[in-house]
């Protein structure tokens, strides 16, 4: 009678597991499933508390799952980035090369493939690629590949038994902080949903409020904007700390700052009828006041196309991806 073998992917998959462990914050929450179908951990994300006397950290409510791959030796490739256009907008169609990366190649089971596809894109799930032999980890965002890479090339992907994808060689996790970035904004990434979801909501209300009680409402519309946890966070989404500043202008009772400034229009004198609809005559002033808060509005309600458009496309190996790093 033979005994019990361990093979040498447990091995490497145990020694993967240590290695993210002694990479990442030792304050961060790192879980393991078992049984496992396709996800390996669930990662939680801690921040030290606010308080300088404080040596202890508070959880920040974020989490994102993770499949890890062990390897004990990692060989890089070639992989050509082609100039596209947006893939949620209009069938691929990809012939100008625009640059040339190294990438890692892997090979992967379609069936967890799919089941990531199941579960849509809020819940943030990466890949870990981890060389055992250097302790170097690698990442891609298993959900945006999905959908920004895999299905447009290759909708039927699901009817094969394994699927090749490619990891940039830039996508590398190091205990440099700067170097988990990325991963503190995916696991923001149910966060910015919800916003979106709210601006949404106040954007499409906004049809039914007067000017004369639009100040107010939009003021408390703020004060719920500015409770997300989506504002004070050195992340890689820099748009957001313009809005920021807009709403805490316009709370405080100053200046938007994102147009041009009204406080040479006439508040006395010429009188514009802004809307017929309740019969209601303003200063132009007054006037033009309402329209910019209402076009902000609308212009935070387009953030939601931006993250979709843009952000999703963060370390894929895709023209926006590439172009969004050289910005």
């Amino acid at each position: 009678m033979r005994a019990k073998r361990k093979s040498i992917s447990h091995i490497i998959d145990k020694k993967a597991i240590e290695i993210i462990n002694n990479v990442l914050p030792e304050y961060w929450t790192i879980r393991e499933y078992r049984p496992d179908y396709g996800i390996d951990l669930a990662i939680e994300i801690f921040d030290k508390v606010k308080d300088e006397n404080s040596t202890s950290f508070e959880t920040l409510g974020e989490h994102f799952f993770v499949q890890v791959k062990g390897k004990a030796e990692i060989k890089t490739d070639k992989f050509e980035i082609k100039k596209r256009k947006n893939i949620k907008k209009r069938p691929l169609d990809e012939t100008i090369v625009y640059k040339e990366i190294d990438v890692i190649k892997f090979s992967i089971d379609t069936s967890e493939l799919y089941t990531i596809q199941r579960m849509g894109s809020v819940i943030p799930v990466l890949l870990f690629i981890v060389d055992t032999s250097c302790e170097d980890i690698y990442f891609l965002n298993l959900n945006d590949y999905i959908d920004k890479v895999l299905i447009p090339n290759d909708s039927k992907y699901f009817e094969k038994n394994h699927k090749t994808i490619y990891i940039p060689i830039a996508n590398k996790i190091t205990r440099d902080i700067n170097t988990h970035l990325p991963l503190l904004f995916y696991s923001k990434r149910p966060k910015y949903y919800s916003f979106f979801n709210k601006i949404g909501f106040q954007t499409s209300e906004l049809n039914y409020i007067e000017e004369d009680n639009l100040v107010e409402q939009l003021k408390y519309f703020s004060n719920i904007l500015l409770s997300i946890d989506v504002w004070d966070y050195p992340g890689l989404w820099k748009i957001i700390d313009t809005y920021k500043s807009c709403l805490d202008n316009f709370i405080n009772d100053r200046e938007l700052g994102l147009f041009g400034d009204i406080g040479e229009l006439d508040d006395k004198e010429k009188i514009w009828e802004t809307n017929k609809s309740f019969g209601k005559l303003y200063t132009k002033k007054e006037s033009h006041y309402y329209m910019q808060l209402r076009v902000f509005w609308q212009q935070m309600k387009e953030l939601s196309n931006i993250y979709e458009d843009t952000c999703r496309e963060f370390f894929q190996p895709t023209y926006m991806g590439e172009f969004c790093k050289e910005e």
